[in-house]
């Protein structure tokens, strides 16, 4: 039985963190790992993304172990002033399950119960989500996935 390499909820773009030694050997290069978030992070920060390297991924699966690397907070405030809601795109790199990593993001809506996401906030959300997709072209690779047969193996194109 085999299984998909990569989770993901709603994007998938990927780094390939293995290499070819001069024996023909597959060896892990974990400074592309290291790298790659970095300059991701680095590139969020710039753009209004608190950066935190300490959290893991609630609720993931224990085979694809998710690292919260950055997130962003739309806050919703009336015309008062009144703190009302919060909406938090929570930006995710998850290992791969045979090689390489894959970024996804979550959105967590702390909104009060009933709440209704107005229109301002739809785009509010789009805009921080495309610039993250524009971030993450960069430097990843996007890749779209195809299908997956009954064994479980799944097939992934360059989008």
């Amino acid at each position: 039985m085999s299984t998909c390499n990569f989770n993901y909820d709603n994007i998938l773009f990927v780094i390939e963190t293995d290499y070819q030694d001069e024996n023909g050997e597959t060896q892990q290069d974990d400074y592309v790992y290291d790298d790659t978030i970095g300059n991701i992070s680095y590139d969020l920060a710039a753009n209004g993304w608190s950066i935190n390297l300490n959290e893991y991924e609630q609720g993931g699966l224990q085979s694809y172990p998710g690292h919260v690397f950055a997130e962003y907070e739309i806050e919703q405030i009336d015309k008062d002033n009144y703190y009302l809601d919060s909406i938090v795109i929570r930006a995710i790199v998850r290992q791969g399950y045979y090689s390489g990593a894959n970024f996804d993001y979550e959105i967590i809506d702390e909104s009060a119960e009933g709440s209704e996401k107005t229109k301002k906030d739809k785009q509010a959300i789009d805009r921080v989500i495309k610039k993250y997709i524009k971030i993450l072209k960069r430097y990843t690779t996007e890749f779209k996935h195809l299908g997956t047969f009954s064994n479980g193996e799944a097939i992934y194109n360059k989008a």
